[in-house]
């Protein structure tokens, strides 16, 4: 699914993002004082939209979407990424509608320490 919604360039912290959901979520991470940086890399012709530093990188791909987006995960799968990856969407806590009470900030793909990684496999962050 292509999402064709019109973007409305933002500027943030001196970063002039593509739509104001990007600039909204840099604006989250910032509140929650997460270290990011904008389109920090190239994957083989996926551009995340974030990366946020920790203990390790986890790279961020913003979306206009409530629900899991299939082929946006195939999208990042196929990359040649192999660090964690993040994918977000309109709003920062998505309700869960077969758990009432819970939320969700997205989706992730995790890569743990032995280097083992199971490409398809997201989960809820």
């Amino acid at each position: 699914m292509r999402y064709y919604i019109i973007s409305i360039e933002t500027e943030f912290k001196g970063f002039k993002f593509r739509s104001r959901l990007e600039a909204k979520w840099a604006a989250m991470f910032e509140m929650l004082g997460w270290e990011w940086d904008y389109e920090p890399a190239d994957f083989n012709g996926w551009i995340p939209d974030f990366v946020i530093y920790g203990h390790k990188p986890i790279y961020v791909e913003v979306k206009p979407v409530v629900d899991f987006p299939d082929d946006v995960a195939q999208e990042l799968d196929d990359s040649g990424c192999q660090n964690e990856t993040l994918i977000v969407g309109q709003r920062c806590l998505l309700d869960i509608t077969d758990s009432p009470g819970e939320a969700c900030f997205g989706w992730m793909t995790e890569k743990w320490d032995n280097d083992s990684y199971e490409e398809g496999y997201w989960s809820m962050a």
